[in-house]
């Protein structure tokens, strides 16, 4: 395609992607973004651990190992559950199965005594994993509602940044049940409850919002079918082309890529509250005001990079956005103006949304359609890995620079300091992460379709 005719088809290209934002179906999955964020903000960035540490008293290490377990039993089935739902055109069924349990499971915990601590944190454990576990299914209904690549590329970025819209929304839609009012205003019928106030509305809101993807998203059927032992030959199935991974150039080494960088950025997501209490001491009120800063500016660089990306090649996009989280992250850690830790959110949120929105169609572009739900099977299992050894990361590099710990004992700093440290030094190790995967994706083949506009387009549904 010359100059000319992109130049020409501008106008109609920028009218067709407006016009797939409000199709019903599109809309719906993306919806899902919108509502599975709200889970993952509320509980698993903002209120859950700083619930654990700051009003139970309890290691925040318990919440890191509990997530760390959940994910690495995700990271486990994921690859033969997305497999199975592939041969039985099944991803809404059990995506609707772990949509539905993850719900239960936070009603479960969410009226529990803090006495019963252990059966809280199981319970989380097991919300957290049917979460997780759901994005398998969700992924690989992306081309049950995209006709292309390009659409795709668009439509993940639109789903993205909806997501993280409705995380802002989230965080407001729960602060009254968390403080009894909204920055001073009174809510009627509604009690603050603390931290835990926001575990029930959160789940409430999630499961709500997943409805109309069950509704609307009609999924593709495939030819691909599997039989006999279920489980065994799923796994059968993928490790074949795990062997075949020559005919997938890049495969391997962009999902190692995709291993160290969200190692950092799960730790970010589940780090980020404590964070806010102890290095930049903000109250609840305040914490929700950060991380709606760093939601939105993940929507806005969401649905922009999501709109780029069709024009551009998506490892130009990959490389970008990793050199922007070294920086990001390494500053981070040596930040003290509260202005400045403003305004990092901001870039944080862009970097956060540019992750999710490039490299999920980056990978699915790499391998067959007819496939995802086992491929993303596979991709959910470097980056559910990735979730078990990033807390783990995280809460290495904490209890090092601890006051009593190895390297901490070595700097003599100030009381309010000692507390921060260890905030500051495992904040930005994770620099160090992305700098491994960048260094492998940068050494990677380029897959062969790399491209940024398409030569044609199929007519819109």
């Amino acid at each position: 395609m010359n100059s000319a005719s992109v130049a020409n088809s501008a106008p109609s290209e920028k009218k067709r992607f407006a016009h797939l934002m409000f199709k019903k179906d599109i809309f719906s999955w993306a919806l899902y973004d919108f509502a599975n964020t709200i889970f993952s903000m509320n509980i698993v960035s903002s209120y859950f651990k700083p619930w654990i540490v700051d009003d139970l008293g309890k290691s925040g290490f318990t919440f890191d190992l509990t997530v760390a377990l959940s994910m690495l039993g995700v990271a486990i089935l994921s690859p033969a559950l997305g497999a199975l739902s592939d041969g039985a055109s099944r991803k809404k069924q059990f995506l609707f199965l772990f949509t539905v349990s993850c719900f239960l499971s936070v009603a479960g915990f969410s009226f529990l005594p803090a006495s019963a601590f252990v059966i809280i944190l199981f319970l989380f454990g097991l919300a957290n994993f049917f979460y997780e576990g759901s994005m398998v299914f969700y992924n690989s209904l992306l081309y049950s509602v995209a006709d292309d690549d390009i659409q795709a590329r668009f439509i993940s970025g639109y789903g993205v940044a909806l997501g993280y819209l409705g995380a802002i929304i989230g965080l407001f839609a729960v602060l009254p049940f968390v403080d009894g009012n909204l920055f001073g205003l009174e809510i009627p019928f509604v009690e603050g409850s603390g931290k835990s106030g926001a575990f029930m509305p959160t789940a409430v809101i999630f499961l709500a919002l997943a409805v109309p993807l069950f509704l609307f998203v009609r999924e593709r059927k495939t030819s691909k079918t599997v039989t006999g032992t279920g489980i065994a030959r799923a796994y059968k199935s993928l490790w074949k082309s795990l062997r075949d991974a020559e005919k997938y150039p890049g495969l391997l080494r962009f999902l190692l890529t995709d291993f160290f960088i969200k190692n950092a950025v799960n730790a970010v997501i589940i780090n980020i509250g404590v964070f806010c209490l102890y290095v930049i001491g903000l109250s609840d009120a305040e914490k929700t005001i950060f991380l709606a800063i760093v939601t939105l500016a993940a929507v806005i660089g969401s649905f922009i990079i999501g709109r780029v990306a069709v024009r551009i090649p998506l490892r130009s996009a990959i490389i970008a956005i990793a050199l922007g989280w070294i920086v990001t992250m390494a500053l981070f850690g040596v930040a003290f103006e509260r202005w400045q830790y403003w305004a990092l959110s901001a870039i944080a949120g862009i970097l956060l949304g540019g992750v999710w929105t490039i490299h999920r169609p980056y990978f699915a572009e790499m391998v067959p359609k007819d496939e995802l739900g086992k491929f993303f099977g596979l991709y959910s299992l470097t980056g559910k890995s990735a979730a078990v050894l990033g807390p783990l990361w995280w809460g290495l590099f904490f209890w090092l620079f601890q006051s009593d710990g190895v390297i901490g004992r070595v700097f003599s700093v100030s009381e309010e300091l000692a507390i921060q440290l260890p905030y500051r030094a495992a904040a930005a190790s994770l620099s160090l992460l992305v700098l491994v995967g960048l260094l492998i994706f940068i050494k990677g083949k380029r897959p062969p379709l790399e491209h940024s506009m398409p030569l044609e387009h199929p007519t819109d549904r």
